[in-house]
């Protein structure tokens, strides 16, 4: 019956929302890990007595090279 269908489909959308939720939860958590990760190395790399502190966010070549 048209009910029931209409209840199936209210179901399913639910579910599909919860399902992006957690997904969008993990990447959310994913993304925060390895901005820390970045200033982590960042930190690391300013450390040298001649490197000139990285003023830009953006993870430059010089700092990948230097963190190898």
């Amino acid at each position: 019956s048209a009910e029931r269908l209409s209840e199936l489909l209210e179901r399913s959308r639910v579910s599909l929302f919860r399902k992006s939720k957690s997904r969008q939860r993990r990447l959310n958590e994913f993304s925060v890990k390895a901005a820390k990760l970045w200033h982590k190395r960042i930190d690391e790399t300013r450390k040298g007595s001649n490197r000139q502190p990285c003023t830009d966010r953006r993870p430059s070549k010089k700092i990948l090279r230097a963190t190898d």
